[in-house]
């Protein structure tokens, strides 16, 4: 037995390295917090799953949640949970990597060290390290491409088997991925029907295979969630909110969806990182006839992953950096035709390998500053931003766990615009607190304010999230202080609020408005009245 271990693991040895190398790369520099507002939502939902208060958010992400709650019973806390299901999810995406770049370039060496350099792409490492479910999208992706190209080039059914399982699962993790891969599982299905692969009986078992797969998680989540009417209700009024701002198709001006087109690009271009140089010059090698080596199925597999997302995020909705995670397999891939025929294209490979790990490590804001006329995205991907991220989130929790929960009220922002001076342009705070708030410090009252139209979310020990409207706000009489969490504040607000900042040991400011014993103060347009 042990014989056959040692056997099993020498043949192996490359896809245990990659293993090991995201193990040995990724739980040095885990995240410690919980790192965005979906990221607090799926916190939440371990306590109580509820897509009505986004806990998590529609439309419903419950495998990962399923898994979410297996793994924080095992670890410290929620965060440290997701956290380790990333990692995971990071060195499986490795050893899919590899696979698959063998299938594309029939070199194990380079394929190897092609997926020691995506692994150590930026934008991987950052999502490997954080509790978000993008590195999942990268991870089906990748499965997905790698069951098209063997079930072509092998006509081997186990394989359409496979992708049948996988896709419908994927659902239960991220439902977008049924849409974005819907044409490459279309051509995986069409390969089996002109081929004859599939008898009546291996479809009517695939059918059964790919409805039991859905059904894992769509069955409890319909239940969840009160069944189909409450369910779509809930997912549609997401989708066409999103949509309304950024989509032609929904309404939105030429405009924004030209931004949102800019804003993809530029996205890519940062996740892609040093890869978007051999990308660009991939189709030199695809159209020279003497240097086209890449055979045809590979050219429709790679455009059928790629085409679908770029059209969803180009014009209807980009919500995230994350989103790109679907396709960054894809467009690595490609940069890997114009590298193959770089000569000394191993020791370029261990280049890229240190450049890109040297960057996510050691990037500072100093040195990403000069990569923003490009893309503000490198700044972004970043251990350094992650390391700010920890720091903010602790230092606040820190702060206000210092004051009595029932003398304060932790004001936050929504769409909120700031000047740093007078004459100064208006600039977007864009970082929002008020879920890291109410989850970290569930005993604190904390009030989220809106820009210009009076309206407000308030939310206590985990309270049901819904719009209150109006510019008075009536906190309890032990409330001492305001406590106001934000990026910056106008330096006009500041001065007629008569605010007092505080910086804290992690370098973030806050700013707090004492009640000295009056019955209301004003910030922002907002009144609080105590007293009630």
């Amino acid at each position: 037995m042990i014989s056959n271990i040692l056997r099993s693991a020498r043949a192996n040895w490359h896809e245990i390295f990659l293993i090991l190398f995201v193990f040995a790369t990724r739980i040095p520099f885990q995240t410690h917090y919980l790192y965005t507002w979906d990221s607090v939502q799926f916190a939440l939902a371990l306590e109580k799953f509820n897509l009505a208060t986004h806990q998590p958010h529609p439309p419903g992400y419950i495998l990962y949640i399923a898994l979410g709650k297996i793994a924080a019973a095992l670890s410290a806390d929620a965060n440290a949970g997701f956290v380790a299901i990333s990692i995971l999810a990071a060195a499986v995406c490795g050893v899919l990597f590899f696979r698959l770049a063998k299938a594309f370039f029939r070199d194990t060496a380079f394929s190897f060290l092609f997926a020691l350099a995506l692994l150590s792409l930026p934008a991987v490492w950052f999502y490997g390290e954080v509790a978000t479910a993008y590195i999942f999208d990268l991870l089906f992706s990748l499965a997905f491409a790698l069951c098209a190209v063997r079930l072509y080039e092998t006509s081997d059914k186990k394989y359409l088997g496979s992708f049948v399982f996988l896709y419908f699962l994927s659902g239960g993790i991220r439902q977008s991925l049924l849409v974005l891969f819907a044409p490459l599982f279309i051509f995986a299905i069409g390969v089996a029907i002109t081929r004859r692969l599939c008898s009546r009986k291996d479809s009517v078992i695939g059918a059964l295979l790919g409805l039991s797969a859905f059904g894992i998680w769509f069955v409890p989540l319909l239940s969840l969630a009160g069944g189909w009417g409450p369910y779509t209700h809930i997912t549609d009024l997401l989708l066409l909110r999103s949509a309304q701002t950024t989509s032609i198709f929904a309404g939105a001006p030429w405009g924004a969806t030209l931004s949102q087109l800019k804003l993809l690009a530029k996205i890519l271009i940062a996740a892609g990182s040093s890869f978007f140089i051999f990308i660009a010059f991939a189709p030199l090698f695809l159209l020279h006839s003497r240097m086209r080596t890449t055979p045809s199925h590979h050219l429709w597999i790679l455009a059928l992953w790629i085409a679908p997302s770029l059209f969803v995020y180009g014009f209807l909705h980009l919500g995230q950096a994350g989103y790109v995670m679907t396709i960054l397999g894809a467009l690595v891939l490609l940069g890997g035709i114009a590298i193959v025929h770089i000569p000394h294209r191993n020791v370029l490979l261990v280049a890229l390998i240190i450049f890109h790990a040297a960057f996510f490590l050691g990037a500072s804001p100093t040195l990403t500053r000069s990569f923003q006329r490009v893309s503000w995205w490198y700044g972004f991907f970043t251990r350094t931003e992650l390391a700010k991220s920890d720091s903010d989130i602790g230092g606040l929790v820190r702060h206000a766990q210092g004051v009595d929960p029932r003398s304060l009220v932790v004001i936050t922002e929504r769409g909120f615009r700031y000047r740093e001076k007078p004459g100064a342009p208006w600039i977007k705070n864009t970082k929002e607190y008020m879920r890291h708030m109410s989850y970290y410090l569930p005993g604190v009252d904390v009030v989220e304010l809106f820009w210009k139209e009076k309206k407000y979310f308030r939310i206590q020990n985990h309270s049901k999230l819904a719009f209150q409207y109006g510019d008075t706000i009536h906190v309890p009489q032990s409330v001492q202080s305001l406590m106001i969490v934000t990026n910056t504040i106008d330096y006009e607000e500041i001065e007629r609020a008569d605010l007092l900042p505080r910086d804290l040991p992690s370098g973030k400011r806050v700013y707090w408005k004492d009640f000295n014993d009056q019955p209301e103060v004003s910030y922002a347009g907002y009144t609080f009245v105590r007293g009630k």
